[in-house]
Formats: C-alpha cells, structure tokens, sequence
C-alpha cells in the first residue's frame, strides 16, 4: 500500500468511524460520511493500482462533492430539519441533487463540483462560529483547509515537509469529518 492509498484509507476509517459514533438518529451525517466513505474505498483501490477502480473513484467523489457536504450542512445547520431525520428523504436527496450535481458538473458547468462543496463549508464554518462549537470550528478549518489544498496547491507539491497534495486533501478531510461529527454529536445532546 502506497502513501496515497493510506491517506484514503485514513479518510474512509474516519468516515466510518464518525457514522458510527456520531450519526445515530442523523441520517443526513450518515448519508454523508457514507458517500465521503465510498469515494476513499474506492480511491483505495485506485491508489493501490486497481486499474478499473479509477473510474467509480472519480464518480464517487464526483457525486460525493455535490450533495455530502449539503448533507452534512444539514445535519449541523438543521438537525431538525426533515431531511436531517428521515433516510428516506437522505435517499432522494441523494438521487436527485446528486444527480442534478453529477450531470451539470458533466454537462458544461465543471465549477459545480466545487462551487457546492465551498459553499456549503463555508456555511458549515459559519454555523460552527455561531454555536461556539471548539470540535466544529477545528473542524470547519480542517475542510476549509482541504478545499484550499485542492484549489490551490500544485500537484507536484510537498505540504509541511512530508505530504502530497492528494495526501494533505485526505488527512484534512478526515480530521474534519470527525471534528465536525463530534459537533454533531454535542448538537444533538443539547
């Protein structure tokens, strides 16, 4: 195993753990830790030269940037909200604003894909500062930082000393899934 499979390995264990930990009675966190989870099995695969598992890598983590991070803004913003308690409403979300996502971001508006997941971390971090949340607000850092990684670093990069861009992508993102999971968790006790 290579240091990018690991780092998504990291990211897909991260994942797993802050569904189990923090999204019980939360589907919409479940439904985004389980999208966020599939794209790093998948890109575990890939990075460990599965060679026909770069396809479903791309798609998952397509899908993943258009409607997990909605799914996890609703979960913290909105934990009442029906689509933050029901997973049937979870499901249909997931099918038709993914859906919608996947084929705009196919069909000539390739921003898409990342307009949506900035929007909705910067909304996330938004929330987090309102709620005085220390777990939220490290975590919002973590994905904003993520976001930023991608956006901005070269892909010859060395970050800190010691990771690749893809690397760095995936460590931020796991220390914000369980940062922002342990928000969740204390949103839901309060």
């Amino acid at each position: 195993m290579n240091a990018d499979a690991l780092s998504d390995l990291v990211l897909l264990l991260a994942c797993t753990a802050s569904a189990w930990l923090f999204g019980a009675g939360r589907p919409a966190w479940r439904g985004g830790m389980l999208l966020l989870g599939l794209a790093a099995a998948a890109g575990v695969l890939r990075y460990s030269g599965v060679d026909w598992a770069l396809g479903p890598h791309r798609f998952m983590s397509l899908l993943a940037a258009c409607v997990a991070f909605l799914l996890m803004l609703t979960a913290l913003r909105w934990p009442e909200a029906p689509l933050a308690k029901r997973p049937t409403a979870v499901g249909r979300f997931v099918v038709l604003v993914g859906g919608f996502g996947v084929a705009v971001s196919q069909m000539g508006a390739p921003l898409w894909a990342q307009v949506v997941p900035g929007v909705s971390a910067m909304v996330i971090a938004w929330t987090m500062l309102e709620r005085r949340s220390v777990p939220g607000v490290l975590g919002s850092a973590a994905l904003l930082g993520s976001f930023a990684v991608a956006a901005l670093a070269p892909n010859d990069t060395v970050l800190a000393g010691l990771f690749n861009k893809t690397q760095a992508l995936h460590y931020l993102l796991a220390l914000a899934v369980v940062a922002l999971g342990a928000a969740a968790g204390a949103i839901r006790r309060a």
